[in-house]
């Protein structure tokens, strides 16, 4: 379920992968990892941790290096509007 933990800087567990996905959503287009690091304030190997998870489940995919983008059509949308509700 999201929470307002997923607006602060995500420590751990399941808010960790909301945050990440919620940062990603902030962009247009397929995002970059630097600009997730900096949005939620942790360096490449705290997002990978998260990143890996969320790749399997399918629903985030690499983009090209160093691009990430949502497999779900939509998703960056809904999260836009309703991300923090959850």
């Amino acid at each position: 379920m999201w929470d307002e933990s997923c607006t602060q800087p995500p420590q751990k567990g399941k808010a960790a992968g909301q945050g990440c996905i919620l940062a990603m959503a902030e962009d247009p287009g397929p995002s970059k990892i630097t600009d997730i690091e900096r949005r939620l304030e942790h360096d490449h190997s705290w997002i990978s941790r998260y990143q890996a998870p969320l790749t399997l489940a399918g629903v985030i995919e690499p983009a090209g290096r160093g691009l990430l983008r949502f497999t779900l059509p939509y998703l960056s949308a809904f999260l836009t509007e309703h991300g923090q509700r959850y």
